[in-house]
């Protein structure tokens, strides 16, 4: 990573923390541990939320030290343009893919007696947002090697 940007190791520091702590997670909603309750999910987003923004500042301070920030140019924000445009895209397209699930399966539910879980719900809509965000943050890092 010594040859990296400063941007560069900024997104790392990002994606790897993201991936980590809500990884932890998604793994402890798919086990039943987390995210079993509306209380539950609230509780575990101020944490990570707490837990990120204490990684990302002291990783922003650290390569700081050894690593002086470089002034944005246009190719940053081209970049920046494209990885969100990508990211956003996969947000939409997660966000109308779930809501065409819910309203189909809402128009089955007298036939198949199954209720829908809000905690599903938000479960599912927290993780296409999660998963948008990385996909934005690998974009970048993807279009800064390929120099773009």
């Amino acid at each position: 990573m010594l040859d990296l940007t400063f941007e560069e190791k900024s997104i790392w520091i990002s994606l790897v923390s993201i991936l980590l702590l809500y990884g932890g997670y998604f793994i402890g909603v798919m086990d039943g541990i987390e995210g079993t309750s509306m209380t539950s999910i609230a509780a575990s987003m101020l944490g990570i939320i707490l837990f990120l923004v204490v990684i990302e500042i002291a990783g922003y301070v650290a390569i700081t030290i050894f690593h002086r920030p470089e002034t944005a140019d246009e190719r940053d924000e081209f970049i920046n343009g494209q990885a969100a445009r990508l990211g956003y895209f996969v947000l939409g397209f997660g966000v109308i893919t779930l809501l065409g699930y819910l309203v189909i399966k809402g128009a089955l539910i007298e036939e198949t007696s199954q209720e829908i879980s809000l905690v599903d719900i938000t479960n599912l809509l927290l993780f296409v947002l999660v998963f948008s965000e990385v996909v934005h943050y690998a974009a970048r890092l993807f279009y800064y090697r390929r120099s773009l």
